[in-house]
């Protein structure tokens, strides 16, 4: 994180993001879904993605009156000069009708894909700290 910090002036806090959010029931269609999900046999990262993590995605831009929209699998490389680039696994978007992300509002980048290229720069440190964070 120090090289996020001394590179982009990025300051670390925190917080207790989701503290005042109440909580809200699933929909019966997202049950149906992770129900009939979990008799399949997800052994890798896409299929994890495929059958469980968009569902839940998808619930979530339905309980926003799809205000938001999310990208998976994106090449995110926001400030290329200063090696601010990265593989996104998803990223949030307030933008709902576009194919190019212009509005990002969160992004999750994590697990390694065995074939995916090593990063390195910023774009690795936003992944170490991402995993940092979820840890704490």
């Amino acid at each position: 994180m120090s090289q996020l910090e001394d590179q982009f002036g990025i300051t670390q806090n925190r917080t207790r993001l989701f503290e005042g959010v109440a909580p809200v029931l699933a929909s019966e269609t997202l049950r149906n879904e992770l129900y009939e999900s979990a008799s399949l046999p997800l052994l890798t990262e896409k299929a994890k993605s495929e059958f469980l993590i968009a569902p839940i995605f998808k619930e979530i831009r339905r309980h926003n009156n799809y205000a938001t929209s999310f990208f998976s699998g994106y090449n995110f490389d926001v400030y290329a000069e200063k090696g601010l680039t990265g593989f996104c696994d998803y990223l949030f978007t307030a933008e709902t009708h576009s194919i190019d992300i212009k509005a990002p509002v969160f992004l999750r980048s994590g697990g390694q894909k065995p074939n995916r290229r090593r990063r390195t720069g910023p774009g690795r440190s936003l992944d170490a700290g991402s995993r940092a964070l979820q840890r704490a």
